[in-house]
């Protein structure tokens, strides 16, 4: 699958304007994965103790798998590999092995905070975590569409308009194999600011509050990540029948090239509605 556009140089102003951005500071909010942490954490621990024979360890670390399991939806990337280590077989000391991988690799991912450069939008939800699905809810928001990087940012720029993190992205699929890009925004940090309308080549217009189902994705953006990120966010929506899609697929950016790549954070977006009831 390739993806059209550049990623990189839609993110850019990020590092060009925001004012006094911190490029090594956490984002803003709290890790809504941390509990999930403790629990695999422990888990390890246990695994660890020299006091414990390898078949506890194994029951320990299992014991933990399947508590974060019954927290997050089996599509969560984070839930796949926990899962695939539950039902690999082999001797104790691989099992054990296996286990003890899986639960240090989820760790590091779900423990994962990304770098602030930016505000978000007045009243958005925080970032979800990195490798994790969730439904969530976004308020009313105000942004700026166009087709290139360069006429939003001279907009932004010659509007006085503060710099925001996410940079919004959407993409169709006009023939299921492309994801192809339609357009960029950049938001306006309060809904209030400015007015709607078409500036030159840009068009202001106010989004109404939207559920989406949201995939959290630590590293630099590629075409294959984009393309398996779309498709772990159907097999969620093929999974919970009570929801369709109601938008196209979206990413939204939080991070400028300037980013070291094990640090880069976006999330994967469907925007979903309830199915009405028969």
């Amino acid at each position: 699958m390739r993806v059209s556009g550049s990623f990189a140089v839609a993110i850019i102003a990020a590092a060009l304007i925001a004012s006094a951005a911190e490029p090594e500071a956490p984002a803003t909010g709290k890790n809504s994965a941390s509990p999930l942490v403790a629990i695999l954490q422990g888990g390890v621990e246990a695994s660890q103790s020299e006091a414990e024979s390898t078949s506890d360890a194994i029951a320990r670390l299992e014991e933990a798998a399947r508590s974060v399991l019954e927290e997050i939806p089996a599509q969560s990337p984070v839930a796949v590999r926990l899962e695939r280590a539950l039902k690999m077989d082999g001797t104790d000391e691989t099992r054990l092995a296996r286990l003890q991988t899986a639960a240090r690799t989820s760790i590091d991912q779900l423990a994962f905070e990304p770098v602030h450069e930016a505000e978000q939008p007045e009243g958005f939800p925080p970032y979800t975590p990195a490798g994790l699905l969730e439904v969530k809810e976004y308020p009313a928001y105000r942004m700026a569409v166009a087709n290139g990087f360069w006429t939003l940012f001279t907009h932004i720029k010659s509007n006085d308009i503060g710099m925001t993190a996410p940079v919004e992205m959407t993409f169709d699929s006009p023939d299921d194999k492309t994801l192809k890009q339609t357009s960029m925004a950049f938001l306006y940090g309060d809904p209030d600011l400015g007015s709607t309308g078409r500036k030159g080549n840009v068009e202001v217009v106010d989004v109404e509050p939207a559920t989406v189902v949201s995939l959290g994705m630590r590293g630099r953006r590629t075409s294959e990540s984009s393309r398996q990120a779309q498709a772990t966010l159907q097999a969620w929506l093929d999974a919970h029948p009570e929801y369709e899609q109601a938008g196209d697929f979206r990413i939204m950016g939080y991070n400028s090239p300037y980013v070291p790549a094990d640090k880069q954070f976006w999330e994967a977006q469907l925007i979903i509605s309830r199915r009405n009831a028969e």
